[in-house]
């Protein structure tokens, strides 16, 4: 996640994780303010014994999209509220990630108070609404692949 403020968002992912006992880690990296830290964590991931990542970011959420271009492994964006724009920045730049990348699907929070799933042109994503929280289900259907 982009900051330790990204915790309330990332716990359900996390508990839902632990009930299927699927191992996992939780780190903050930030695409702007660790920006080798969180590419040399992507980059050795797959090594490491990781078979997806979960990056959730605010504001302008470059976490997922950073972590994607440095992994092969697939990536679920999560995006967060910020201070600015109601968390809608957050959305649109977790959720328009080039189809190229191996994004799985995002989650639209709460608090940014839309309901319906968004369809194509992001057919390379699932967006899910709130109150859903389909991370962590989303993560350990990429591990049964």
């Amino acid at each position: 996640m982009g900051s330790d403020s990204d915790l309330p968002v990332v716990r359900k992912a996390i508990d839902t994780l632990a009930s299927f006992d699927v191992p996992y880690e939780v780190h903050i990296y930030s695409a702007h303010r660790t920006p080798v830290e969180a590419r040399d964590f992507a980059l050795s991931a797959r090594d490491n014994g990781f078979g997806v990542l979960i990056a959730a970011a605010g504001m302008a959420a470059h976490l997922a999209g950073a972590i994607a271009a440095n992994t092969t492994l697939p990536v679920i964006g999560i995006p967060c509220k910020g201070p600015v724009l109601d968390g809608m920045d957050a959305l649109l730049a977790t959720v328009q990630m080039p189809t190229a990348q191996q994004f799985i699907c995002a989650r639209i929070c709460a608090y940014l108070r839309l309901s319906a799933p968004i369809g194509p042109p992001y057919a390379h994503c699932v967006v899910f609404s709130a109150p859903t929280a389909p991370e962590g289900f989303c993560a350990v259907l990429s591990l049964c692949l």
